[in-house]
């Protein structure tokens, strides 16, 4: 149903109302057919219309939260202003509280909040940083906004992940549990069982660990996906452990971790190889009794115990690398690290060593079009591996307010 322009909106817009424009334009958009499209149309509109799609998630959040206050819904019986929410939109209860949660943490940090609503930075961005506020320690958390935000503009995902984790776990150094506990639910959609949930610490460590284990990796024209392939991997688990019965004695963790030194008066807290970050008590009861392997990191996440050593990658530094990559780095790819190749930034015929500095994780796909396409340009600064098009544009994630670099010839 349309609705006149409510009093809130100034002056300019008073007489149209933003929300019934946007419907017109959406109505519009609707009608696109995008077989009519060149690849390139498709690229840049794809990519144009998933950053709006941020963009208008930013300002429901603020609505959401600010309907909340005022507990809008209540007249009609409701109990609260996300039952109303989830009743009006059909969304599920913990989605309406999410975007409010989103939306507050986007009063708090201001900054944060502006560069979410101009299309900088993703609504994924935004949840990563929502994760890692903690009870009585609003102080600090915006205290680490800029830290945050620059990982969230540049679009390191990963990295922001661990970055907030870690700041979650400072925070919550005296021993406090998680707000949110581990929990799995299986639910009967249709003849299929959708199975949902969420792990943290050592628990989601030891997960990953085992379906790293048991996945297998993607053949050459291989049709499934890896969500598929986690599938078949969590099943064959559960075969394994009810061949072997519930009297079988538990296996002796196998812990690799990362040691990140104190930086900035933070204490130096431990990150498992596969994401995890361990909470201090719990790390400690873990290495009780484990086989441990072990790589420090310094302030820039450079390994600096494993020194350089022959032409062809001995285990100690390529763990090293994979400690600092995780998977792929090329821009975009998360391949896994035990199904990518070392790569020499600078070749060994060229005088490149075979150090961490000189290192990076490459895929089979991305190593082999690196070495493939000889009119690319390549760099790698210990952190951030970049790749350049023939053009000199940057192959990066573009959005409003970060746009691809051309190199100057």
């Amino acid at each position: 149903m349309e609705f006149e322009p409510s009093a809130g909106i100034s002056g300019e817009i008073a007489e149209l109302n933003p929300v019934r424009a946007l419907r017109r334009h959406v109505d519009r958009v609707a009608e696109i057919d995008p077989a009519l499209m060149t690849d390139g149309e498709l690229a840049d509109e794809l990519v144009a219309l998933r950053t709006q799609a941020d963009r208008i998630e930013s300002v429901l959040a603020e609505m959401t939260m600010v309907a909340n206050r005022r507990a809008v819904g209540l007249a009609d019986g409701y109990r609260s202003t996300p039952a109303w929410v989830r009743w009006k939109t059909g969304q599920n209860l913990t989605d309406v509280r999410r975007v409010e949660r989103l939306g507050q943490v986007a009063e708090l940090l201001a900054e944060t909040g502006q560069a979410w609503r101009a299309g900088e930075i993703t609504s994924q961005a935004v949840d990563l940083i929502a994760r890692a506020r903690v009870p009585g320690a609003d102080d600090e958390f915006v205290a680490s906004e800029s830290e945050f935000l620059e990982l969230a503009r540049r679009g390191d995902h990963p990295s922001l992940r661990i970055a907030t984790e870690h700041f979650a776990k400072c925070a919550r150094a005296d021993g406090t549990p998680p707000e949110v506990v581990d929990g799995i639910t299986l639910a009967a959609v249709g003849d299929a069982t959708v199975v949902r949930g969420e792990m943290h610490g050592t628990a989601a460590e030891t997960l990953k660990h085992a379906l790293d284990v048991f996945t297998r990796p993607p053949s050459e024209h291989d049709s499934l996906t890896p969500s598929q392939r986690r599938a078949e991997a969590l099943v064959r688990i559960c075969e394994i452990a009810l061949r072997c019965g519930t009297e079988a004695e538990g296996a002796k963790p196998s812990v690799s971790y990362v040691i990140r030194r104190p930086d900035a008066g933070r204490p130096g807290l431990a990150e498992g190889l596969f994401g995890a970050v361990l909470d201090p008590g719990e790390r400690e009861r873990v290495l009780c009794d484990c086989s441990i392997s072990r790589v420090v990191l310094g302030a820039k996440s450079e390994p600096i115990d494993v020194g350089r050593s022959s032409p062809t990658w001995p285990v100690a530094i390529r763990k090293a690398i994979i400690a600092r990559d995780r998977c792929c780095q090329w821009p975009g790819c998360e391949m896994p690290a035990r199904w990518s190749d070392v790569h020499h930034v600078r070749s060994w015929e060229a005088g490149g060593d075979t150090s961490v500095a000189n290192g990076v994780l490459m895929c089979r796909r991305h190593h082999t079009f690196l070495h493939a396409h000889r009119n690319w340009r390549f760099t790698f600064d210990d952190q951030q591996f970049r790749a350049y098009r023939p053009d000199g544009s940057e192959l990066v994630r573009e959005c409003m307010g970060w746009k691809p670099l051309i190199l100057a010839t």
